[in-house]
């Protein structure tokens, strides 16, 4: 419980550093290759009528980004609602050794029509046995 909530102010403090001022996020505190990544997502001042999606997008063990892994559906942000919860599954077959959270606000669900975007720091993989494979010795 005490690194979720660690990874959540980690996250927090990255996309509150004067670079993304609309929305906190909490993560998962490490991913699990083939099992579900949690990614909470705390608008600041929702804009009602747009939409939020999250991608996720991976790193090599150098931490050399690779670029999109998988995303979610996007959800239409309601003006009273300000926290949003993402579930995104990890692909067991992927060279990602690390992952980071893309979060896209836009006026229709695409990337193309985005709005605003912020991204966490990177999380570390983990092995579906239990083997962090993003760590170096």
């Amino acid at each position: 419980m005490f690194l979720l909530a660690a990874s959540g102010l980690l996250c927090w403090h990255i996309l509150k550093s004067g670079r993304a001022e609309w929305l906190m996020v909490e993560t998962s505190p490490c991913a699990v290759r083939g099992g579900p990544f949690s990614v909470k997502v705390i608008l600041t001042e929702p804009a009602a009528g747009k939409y939020l999606g999250v991608d996720l997008h991976f790193m090599d063990k150098n931490k050399a980004p690779q670029g999109f892994l998988c995303g979610s559906r996007p959800l239409e942000i309601a003006h009273s609602r300000n926290v949003y919860e993402f579930s995104l599954d990890v692909p067991v077959n992927s060279r990602a050794a690390y992952i980071f959270p893309v979060m896209v606000v836009s006026k229709d669900g695409s990337w193309g029509g985005r709005i605003s975007a912020a991204a966490t720091g990177p999380v570390s993989v983990i092995g579906p046995g239990g083997i962090v494979t993003g760590l170096r010795n």
